[in-house]
């Protein structure tokens, strides 16, 4: 008896089978929701941290353009020059395609075969997206170039630390930079390739193939007459800082505007071509990044602009002005570590960097280039009332006059339709969106240096839309104010910026406005 019942109690110990079950269960239910917490606040806290480096990027692209354009000293000027002042204001627009990251590409992996590779990468999901329709996969990368007013201190060195020396005046540049791929010689430009370039053999383009990578850019370069011994300005002279130090400088090389033997050369020292010098050494030229100070002012510079005009109608100044349609921008080198630390010349390219992640980089103006009918808003003259540009919304009830933008096409009410050249002046004059003056003005501007091929009512058709290669071009000149003095000029400049994380953390990037007032005739 007392057996059975030692038995029983030995069957009695413990959880059977059914039990030890149900609590593996219920273990590993409360390990998975412990996991979905902790994946979640990553997540959430990940989001959060790429969030707050793209509105750092933001916050430094804001800041340096309303110094820039506004004016940084009460005592030395009011930003952007005006025409009356300023050499020229150059806007140039294109688009390029591109993957956002690495896991975007691995989406798509035979891309690289494609016939079109840049029809390939727009393609998502197996439709193609529009050239003038710009998302994760088409990127606008316009640069901006203008002169400024204000106190500007040099970011470059000759050899050691930067020397005190402050200008009141800059040559300023904005876009994407060329960054160094980490292969090739630091200074050869073939180790620099633009933003989207195909990765190739000896170039791998690791940091400036996807769009996640692109690093937006922003050049002051500092201006100032050379002097002799006795002060007098003399273009092969010395540029002194505060200790009495001559600084390198990019030459004045100024020849005759009829015996061109350098591209750019009538533009010096503020072409893409300028060098360093006296002596001159072709070997360190603008795009290097390597110096930041030109040896002219502002004034004496446009004077030498309206010379080259003058003497030269015909002469393209903005295919070597920084900016222009070469193509070329400014080198930048974010891998600079170990000895490069203490090379001048290394830490130079990387003072040019506002923030990683710049997906989009558009410039769009707005401007009196046009008489146009206050009632339904058509142009009726191709010159300038004294009136901003304008849309009519609701014509046929309480008229409301909107600021009309121009640029390189863009779709802003989402209808998936750009008003091209071709469109009705009705179409035109209803459209809230971006196109180039010439469609509004049935004609191309003066100022007007590259326009799109296309001719078409509809930028984003497949037939007669923007074509992958179109660029917009602007530049006004010294020439054009100086024959007449109210010529249609920008009296806005609107910038619109996106940055996004390299990790994918944000869908959709973040994306800011920047409106700026130009000083008006």
């Amino acid at each position: 008896m007392n057996d059975m019942r030692m038995k029983l109690r030995r069957r009695s110990t413990g959880f059977t089978l059914v039990e030890v079950m149900v609590s593996l269960a219920l273990v590993l239910l409360v390990l998975l929701a412990v996991n979905t917490i902790f994946r979640t606040t990553a997540d959430t806290v990940g989001a959060g941290q790429a969030l707050s480096g793209a509105l750092r990027n933001q916050k430094a692209l804001g800041t340096n353009l309303a110094l820039d354009i506004l004016g940084n000293s009460e005592d030395t000027g009011s930003g952007i020059a005006i025409p009356a002042e300023a050499p020229y204001i150059l806007i140039s627009s294109q688009r390029v395609s591109a993957f956002m990251n690495r896991q975007d590409e691995l989406s798509d992996p035979d891309w690289a075969s494609a016939a079109d590779k840049d029809l390939r990468i727009r393609t998502i999901g197996g439709t193609a997206t529009p050239v003038a329709i710009y998302n994760t996969r088409n990127h606008r990368v316009d640069q901006l170039s203008f002169f400024s007013k204000g106190s500007f201190t040099r970011q470059t060195a000759d050899n050691g630390l930067v020397a005190p020396f402050v200008s009141p005046e800059a040559m300023i540049w904005y876009g994407h930079l060329d960054v160094y791929d980490g292969a090739g010689s630091e200074t050869d430009a073939g180790s620099y390739p633009d933003p989207g370039d195909y990765p190739a053999a000896g170039n791998p383009n690791p940091d400036n193939f996807y769009a996640s990578d692109w690093r937006l850019g922003r050049m002051a370069i500092l201006m100032k007459d050379p002097v002799d011994a006795g002060g007098a300005v003399d273009h092969d002279g010395m540029i002194l800082d505060a200790n009495g130090l001559n600084q390198t400088h990019f030459y004045h090389k100024w020849v005759t505007p009829t015996a061109l033997t350098v591209a750019g050369e009538e533009l010096s020292p503020l072409s893409f071509s300028s060098a360093i010098g006296p002596p001159i050494d072709l070997n360190v030229t603008m795009p290097q990044s390597r110096y930041d100070l030109a040896g002219v002012s502002m004034v004496n510079y446009r004077a030498r602009m309206k010379q080259v005009m003058t003497d030269m109608p015909l002469y393209e100044w903005w295919n070597n002005a920084v900016g222009g349609t070469h193509g070329r921008r400014f080198w930048c080198n974010p891998l600079v570590s170990g000895m490069g630390m203490n090379n001048s010349a290394s830490m130079a390219r990387t003072v040019g960097q506002l923030g990683r992640g710049s997906t989009q980089f558009m410039v769009e103006f707005a401007g009196d280039f046009v008489t146009q009918n206050p009632v339904d808003g058509k142009m009726t003259a191709a010159t300038s009332d004294g009136i901003l540009d304008f849309v009519v919304q609701d014509p046929t009830g309480v008229r409301i006059h909107s600021i009309r933008w121009y640029g390189f096409p863009r779709d802003v009410n989402g209808d998936g339709i750009i008003t091209g050249s071709a469109a009705t002046d009705a179409d035109k004059a209803a459209s809230v969106d971006v196109f180039p003056v010439r469609d509004f003005a049935n004609g191309t501007q003066a100022f007007e240096k590259v326009v799109p091929v296309s001719t078409g009512a509809d930028y984003v058709a497949a037939v007669g839309g923007l074509n992958p290669t179109d660029r917009y071009v602007c530049g006004w000149n010294p020439t054009q104010f100086d024959i007449a003095p109210n010529a249609p000029r920008p009296w806005m400049i609107r910038i619109l910026a996106t940055f996004t994380d390299r990790n994918g953390r944000l869908v959709d990037g973040l994306t800011q406005q920047y409106v700026f007032n130009l000083d008006r005739p």
